[in-house]
């Protein structure tokens, strides 16, 4: 946030003495000793322009029985290397893990109570599919996995990925309570046999998909995922035009809304019908009013019903069918603001200096409330009046839910009240034009 590099390395490694690319084995004992030897460095450091290459070396021998060997790769303007860690004894190789922890990165105060931030833990792929586990909600008996592709410690903007030869690694998410200063505390880490690459920091999903090995599904996109990295094509489209996030936001709000309005107009002329019947609905449910219990009357209710939709042209469903159209792509839109890493730290105006956390003084999520709430007034509903008065409630629902999203969520939802207020206003100027005189 000031700047600086960021140190993925968690600062409680140095308490506990287990560093990142630590050497893990089946016998814990001598893990424990070469974790606590020194290698012979090949170099004190690389100082790598971009698209240079080079090498680290680091040997330990005990000059009797045990002898390790660590190399690493580095590319300059790459998170991507390549890595081999080898262990023999008695001449014999063993196999060997690197383990990443404790954790990842080196959270803040004000970082940690942020949900998007805190999600952090293992994401494994085997058999084509990703399997996470949470720090917080590790289970014991669901932390090794065999015939793995790769495995990662990530959070939801950073990642430490390790691939292995395909489906022949295995990896295990393992919480250890530790002794520290006040008391006992869990660390994390993760274990995956002998490693060939790695990728070490932000998940950009080109750096990732340059990777290979399909490092890119460690974005969790969700349930919609092909839509969301469409949706993230297309909002770094509009960043190219404008440089700025949030106006980058604003720009694929609109494109959004242009491409639903054929659905959305339907489904307001649909509802605005409905909303006209029900003095009609209101009569036939009176005349029978013994539908619930009696089932010929609930039939000819029905009939009756049906009829009545007919004549005047209108589809029971046409005021739900097109919302549930669109709900995939605004489910996409939320899981593309939550995880694309292009939001962290980036600016929009004013006092809104970081998309990707929430509002400092709660402004745009209160705005958002307001404009929903007015949006909500000015659509046609067909709901009695009782209903038609508790859904006015939801608006201030959804303000308090969305009071701590991240500030690029609410300017999405802020920017489609806002289209949806003038939308609403045009579709109705619309649906109540006169009809044109007929010629006689």
């Amino acid at each position: 946030k000031e700047g600086q590099d960021l140190e993925l390395v968690p600062a409680l490694a140095a308490e506990l003495g287990t560093y990142p690319f630590s050497v893990g084995l089946d016998d814990a004992e001598l893990a424990g000793r070469l974790n606590a030897s020194l290698f012979d460095a090949s170099e004190t450091g690389l100082d790598l322009a971009e698209g240079e290459s080079g090498e680290l070396h680091f040997l330990f021998s005990d000059g009797v029985s045990v002898r390790a060997e660590k190399t690493f790769g580095f590319t300059g303007g790459s998170y991507a290397m390549t890595t081999a860690v080898r262990v023999w004894k008695d001449g014999q190789p063993v196999i060997a893990s690197v383990v990443w922890g404790p954790g990842i990165g080196n959270p803040t105060p004000e970082e940690a109570k942020q949900s998007f931030s805190a999600s952090r833990g293992s994401a494994v792929y085997t058999g084509g599919k990703v399997y996470r586990m949470n720090e917080r909600k590790y289970k014991p008996g669901e932390n090794t996995y065999n015939f793995v592709d790769w495995a990662a410690y990530e959070e939801n903007y950073f990642v430490a990925l390790f691939a292995t030869p395909p489906q022949q690694g295995r990896a295990a998410f393992i919480r250890e309570e530790t002794e520290v200063p006040g008391g006992q505390m869990p660390a994390h880490f993760l274990y995956v046999t002998e490693p060939g690459r790695a990728f070490v920091g932000p998940k950009d999903a080109e750096a990732l998909k340059a990777f290979g090995r399909e490092a890119k599904r460690v974005i969790h996109f969700g349930v919609f995922g092909g839509i969301a990295e469409i949706l993230l094509v297309a909002v770094k489209f509009c960043h190219k035009i404008v440089p700025n996030w949030g106006v980058a936001i604003i720009l694929l709000t609109i494109f959004i809304k242009i491409i639903f309005f054929p659905l959305t107009y339907s489904s307001t002329k649909s509802m605005s019908k409905m909303a006209e019947l029900q003095p009609k609905i209101k009569a036939l449910r009176n005349k029978y009013k013994k539908s619930k219990t009696d089932i010929e009357q609930r039939r000819q209710m029905n009939e009756e019903m049906m009829r009545l939709y007919k004549e005047h042209g209108v589809n029971p469903a046409g005021g739900c069918l097109p919302l549930l159209i669109q709900l995939p792509v605004f489910w996409g839109v939320f899981r593309m603001l939550v995880v694309a890493v292009e939001f962290r730290h980036a600016p929009f105006a004013l006092w809104i200096t970081d998309l990707s956390v929430k509002d400092p003084y709660y402004i745009t999520p209160i705005l958002m409330g307001v404009t929903q709430f007015i949006s909500q007034k000015m659509t046609p509903s067909s709901a009695d009046p009782s209903q038609a008065k508790m859904m006015l409630i939801m608006p201030f629902v959804m303000t308090i839910f969305f009071l701590n999203f991240q500030s690029g969520l609410i300017l999405y939802w802020l920017t489609t009240n806002v289209l949806q207020i003038g939308q609403q206003a045009l579709m109705n100027r619309m649906m109540h034009r006169p009809a044109p005189a007929k010629a006689r």
